[in-house]
């Protein structure tokens, strides 16, 4: 979606010199940065990595120093949005109580990076988002039957559960933030713990 995209706000690199003296989080900064002005410009599947690097002001060798391509480079937004949600919910004893406390992180933590990942959802990778989300639902149910002391279930259950939670929790979220969020994260919360509930 050429135009709808803002860039994100980070360090920018002027000379040969100063990008050197840029941190690996600054260099991934300028990797994302440089992406998400492209896609103001051109569809996502016409960018190249060697587009982005030049953006950024590195050398194309670089960039795969810090993502093995660009779908895995746009794919670390949500990499970087799951992790800070599990800061925040890890300290959590995860049972059905703590339904709405889980999912308000969840949407408090969407809304805060709600321009890098309107980005993610803007071009035409959902099933590698999907997967993603799959990874860290796994990763969250696993800590709460852990942390409740409730074995994992046999056969099927546990699988078609997790594919259950991760679609409806991404669709839910993808139109949250197509209709521009306009319901608080307090209300979703509410929602999402009276569906999973």
């Amino acid at each position: 979606m050429p135009g709808n995209l803002h860039v994100f706000s980070i360090k920018t690199i002027d000379t040969p010199k100063e990008h050197n003296k840029l941190s690996n989080t600054d260099k991934l900064d300028a990797l994302m940065s440089a992406l998400a002005t492209l896609c103001q410009a051109e569809p996502y599947e016409k960018i190249s990595v060697g587009d982005i690097a030049k953006e950024a002001g590195i050398a194309r060798q670089t960039f795969y120093a810090y993502a093995p391509s660009k779908d895995e480079l746009l794919l670390s937004i949500i990499d970087d949005v799951f992790e800070e949600f599990f800061e925040k919910v890890s300290p959590v004893i995860i049972n059905m109580d703590e339904i709405y406390r889980i999912s308000l992180e969840l949407f408090q933590t969407w809304n805060n990076n709600a321009e890098k990942l309107d980005l993610v959802l803007s071009v035409n990778l959902d099933h590698l988002v999907l997967q993603r989300i799959k990874r860290y639902i796994t990763r969250l149910s696993g800590n709460a039957l852990r942390e409740n002391n409730i074995a994992y279930p046999e056969g099927y259950i546990m699988e078609y559960l997790i594919e259950y939670v991760t679609g409806s929790s991404f669709q839910v979220l993808r139109t949250w933030m197509a209709n521009g969020r306009k319901e608080t994260p307090q209300q979703m919360a509410e929602f999402h713990r009276k569906v999973l509930h």
